[in-house]
């Protein structure tokens, strides 16, 4: 996936994270998204830019599946513990 620097959105709190916890465990982008299918949001490599740039809402079912195959909470996801 491309490095990017240009701001970050505001239509999610979580796509930050994600990012950044994906990048510190070295989950390629094409892996994270087989992932994703499997457990049921098919979604792709544009649209995860998109969420991890926070330029794209998140719902809450979404949230929750991000949050368990990352094997974190929603709570950090969403920035309310650290």
């Amino acid at each position: 996936m491309r490095s990017y620097t240009a701001p970050l959105g505001n239509k999610n709190t979580a796509g930050a994270r994600i990012r950044e916890i994906r990048n510190q465990r070295k989950i390629h982008a094409r892996h994270f998204l087989a992932k994703l299918q499997i457990a049921g949001m098919d979604i792709s490599a544009s649209t995860l830019g998109l969420i991890e740039r926070q330029k794209r809402e998140l719902a809450d079912w979404e949230l929750r599946i991000f949050a368990e195959i990352l094997r974190v909470s929603v709570d950090w996801l969403t920035g309310k513990e650290s």
